[in-house]
């Protein structure tokens, strides 16, 4: 899938029919715009993730439109294809945002869509169900939105940055707001009161997804034997750090009866937890029980990092 991703904006009314929009207001909003990107990016990438949003001017009669181009930086790019952090791509944050219509095989409904649902009413429960789906409640309805778009609805600087995207749309004149790509999705003037960040329904506590485990052959590529730290592995597709609870191993390992060489392999059980906050999504890996050591003769130490 392509890095680069491609929508338009628009601010429709009476006070843009000729293509003409106030600096004033325009500029603070498209700044905002490219905040709920980037915050969306570290949302679901991860807090280090960085992506490059441009703005192109196109004047309408009708509105004001202005084409965004959301690119993932080349060694974002590079450390995605190596595995070492999430890989969704410009498109698809743009799909969950729902700045992407026709897409909706990713989302179901979109953050936008979830914002005009709730309607600025009380959310009473969100349930994570075992497939990993964020069921809400609000008063007497319930909707299933997907763990991604939940993350962003919780999510403080996204929701307020879409809020500032939506700024124009309380001055005289204009009146909605439309993300243009296969798919129209428009956020008429009188809903932008839903955009505002309501911080009773902001929820700071952190849900954890149900675990899941799996028995496999990982790659030692860096150890750390001060206690807490994580050891970095390799399942053979993907690098990640896992803690090390399996308490024999951790003995042998601390004893020096296991000695270390590149290439070096075991066998284990590994636990893997999701966990979703205000501040995204976190990915928790834990070494229950080695099973077996598999090494691969002298291929020169490995080094070590001190931390």
């Amino acid at each position: 899938m392509s890095s680069a991703f491609t929508t338009k904006i628009a601010y429709a009314g009476e006070a843009v029919d000729d293509g003409i929009m106030d600096i004033k207001a325009l500029a603070p909003a498209l700044l905002a715009l490219g905040d709920t990107i980037e915050e969306a990016n570290k949302v679901l990438n991860g807090a280090d993730a960085k992506i490059q949003v441009s703005v192109r001017a196109d004047f309408r009669q009708g509105s004001f439109e202005v084409a965004i181009e959301v690119l993932r930086t080349v060694p974002q790019q590079i450390q995605m294809i190596l595995g070492q952090m999430p890989n969704f791509s410009a498109l698809e944050i743009c799909a969950f945002l729902g700045a992407a219509g026709g897409v909706s095989q990713f989302c179901g409904i979109t953050l936008i869509d979830a914002i005009k649902w709730i309607a600025g009413r009380h959310v009473k429960s969100a349930k994570i169900l075992n497939n990993g789906s964020v069921r809400l409640k609000v008063d007497d309805d319930e909707k299933e939105i997907t763990k991604e778009v939940y993350a962003l609805l919780q999510s403080v600087k996204t929701r307020r940055s879409l809020d500032g995207v939506l700024e124009p749309l309380k001055h005289e004149g204009v009146s909605s707001f439309q993300f243009r790509s296969e798919k129209i999705t428009t956020i008429e003037k009188t809903e932008v009161k839903y955009f505002a960040l309501p911080e009773q329904q902001v929820c700071e506590e952190e849900k954890e997804l149900p675990a899941t485990e799996r028995t496999a052959v990982f790659k030692i590529i860096g150890v750390n034997f001060e206690e807490g730290l994580k050891w970095r592995l390799s399942d053979g597709e993907a690098k990640f750090y896992a803690s090390i609870l399996d308490k024999n191993f951790s003995d042998e390992v601390n004893s020096s009866n296991l000695s270390f060489a590149k290439g070096d392999m075991f066998e284990a059980r590994m636990r893997t937890t999701q966990k979703i906050s205000a501040a995204g999504l976190k990915v928790e890996n834990e070494i229950i029980e080695v099973m077996k050591f598999h090494h691969r003769g002298e291929q020169g130490l490995l080094k070590f990092p001190e931390e």
